[in-house]
């Protein structure tokens, strides 16, 4: 990220970096790759029209591996690619994108730019870079209560699931199942109705209601989280 606006002039013109990021949830993206956006703006001081297509954006990160842009990756920045012709003392705003490795290495970023291909005019920008944190799923699972209902033929289940990750966690009916000495037992409700979608650092409150075993005790497993249930009648 920059912390403050980074400007240099190079040739005819002044450019500004504003900010540099990944982003990991990009649709479309490879396995093991992300995306890396430059938002940046730039300036023509100069006499004559400046095509911002030609413009020179790579990037290169802490080991000296390069990256060039793709116009693709860059829509998905605040400002998109940039295009066309800008005039004198015009000013424009464009996001320069990189497909890059998800492992890419820091801990700071070179980001180079140059208003012509023909020219070997560029100028360099040191981007600080610490990579985006990994999605995870982390549940955790709590039974407050179990106990027998109408008249002793259903086994209520009351308790929780907290997602203490940093991504959606998604509960279906193969997560949850009761079992016995006299084997699985026959899910008759669950409230909410399954699927639970739970976002990440949110908690939901959950009633489970099975058939009851013909056995004196059972395992309730949510999320292979296991509890057992003894005492029963």
């Amino acid at each position: 990220m920059v912390a403050v606006a980074l400007k240099n002039q190079v040739g005819d013109v002044r450019v500004t970096v504003e900010d540099g990021y990944a982003e990991r949830d990009v649709a479309g993206l490879a396995a093991g790759t992300m995306a890396y956006l430059v938002e940046f703006s730039v300036e023509n001081t100069g006499p004559t029209p400046l095509d911002t297509d030609t413009f020179v954006t790579e990037l290169v990160d802490g080991v000296g591996n390069q990256y060039l842009p793709s116009p693709t990756i860059a829509r998905q920045g605040t400002y998109g690619p940039l295009s066309g012709e800008m005039a004198p003392g015009g000013v424009a705003r464009g996001t320069a994108g990189y497909l890059v490795p998800d492992t890419m290495v820091g801990p700071e970023l070179t980001w180079i730019f140059g208003p012509r291909p023909s020219s070997e005019l560029r100028v360099r920008f040191a981007i600080s870079y610490n990579p985006p944190l990994t999605a995870t799923i982390l549940p955790d699972v709590g039974v407050a209560e179990a106990f027998l209902g109408e008249n002793g033929n259903v086994l209520h289940v009351v308790g929780y699931v907290d997602n203490l990750g940093t991504t959606t966690l998604t509960v279906d009916e193969g997560d949850v199942m009761l079992s016995s000495s006299a084997g699985e037992g026959t899910l008759l409700s669950v409230a909410p109705p399954l699927p639970w979608v739970i976002e990440a650092w949110d908690s939901r409150e959950i009633e489970l209601q099975f058939e009851r075993p013909d056995a004196s005790s059972a395992i309730v497993t949510i999320l292979g989280y296991t509890f057992e249930i003894s005492g029963l009648p």
